[in-house]
């Protein structure tokens, strides 16, 4: 498998990690294996750095419309799309059996919250551990329907975080392109009444460690509107 070069955190990012985390918490914390006591959306967390796979850091210092440093995609995708067709059939490539890697089981037992957003509908079909260099992948895979009446995106709607023992891992972005891998999905533009699968990426140094994925309304001020679920590597 070929290796890439994994680079973190992105403009568009960082714009939908604004918005989400200015949205009120209900204090709640959804755990991995219940021994965290931080919550999962504290509202304090702005990933506003780029981490490289040597475990540096630095100011990407870039505005949206920007590259990222040593060569990496702008928008922090691919970077063959852009404008009104960034994203387009972008699921098109999803495919998680090509990824070569280890599939995480869901722990039911770790399941909260029913998917029901205000504008969308959120399931976890599949996580799986995929290794790269030095670190992994934690990549995701929702089903996201829109259950809105105007055509939306899945960035725009939910915002995904994953979390290890309390700790919120870092969104990874891939200079490159991996196969079965298509983060695009995220942008790419669903009808109403429509569904695609929304693939998302993570990064961990601690792959045998359970992962718990949580997904929220990024219009809910209640709180309530979540998905939280654990998946652990046998």
């Amino acid at each position: 498998m070929k290796k890439n070069f994994i680079i973190v955190s992105l403009a568009v990012m960082l714009a939908v990690s604004a918005a989400g985390c200015n949205k009120a918490d209900d204090g709640k914390s959804a755990l991995v294996d219940g021994q965290s006591t931080v919550q999962t959306t504290d509202g304090t967390q702005s990933p506003e750095s780029t981490q490289q796979t040597d475990g540096t850091s630095e100011n990407s210092g870039e505005s949206s419309g920007g590259s990222q440093e040593n060569g990496a995609a702008e928008n922090g995708t691919s970077g063959t799309e852009s404008g009104a067709e960034f994203g387009e059939n972008a699921d098109k490539k999803v495919d998680m059996d090509k990824l070569e890697g280890t599939e995480a089981k869901s722990d039911r037992s770790g399941t909260k919250g029913d998917g029901e957003m205000t504008t969308c509908k959120i399931k976890i079909d599949e996580v799986k551990i995929v290794p790269q260099d030095e670190n992994s992948l934690v990549v995701v895979q929702f089903d996201f329907k829109n259950t809105s009446s105007a055509e939306l995106n899945f960035t725009g709607e939910v915002y995904a975080e994953a979390y290890q023992d309390g700790m919120e891992l870092v969104p990874a972005v891939i200079r490159g392109e991996i196969e079965g891998y298509s983060p695009d999905t995220m942008m790419q533009k669903v009808d109403p009444g429509d569904s695609i699968k929304v693939q998302k990426a993570f990064i961990t140094s601690d792959p045998d460690t359970p992962v718990e994925v949580y997904v929220r309304d990024t219009y809910d001020e209640s709180g309530q509107k979540y998905l939280a679920q654990v998946f652990r590597v046998d």
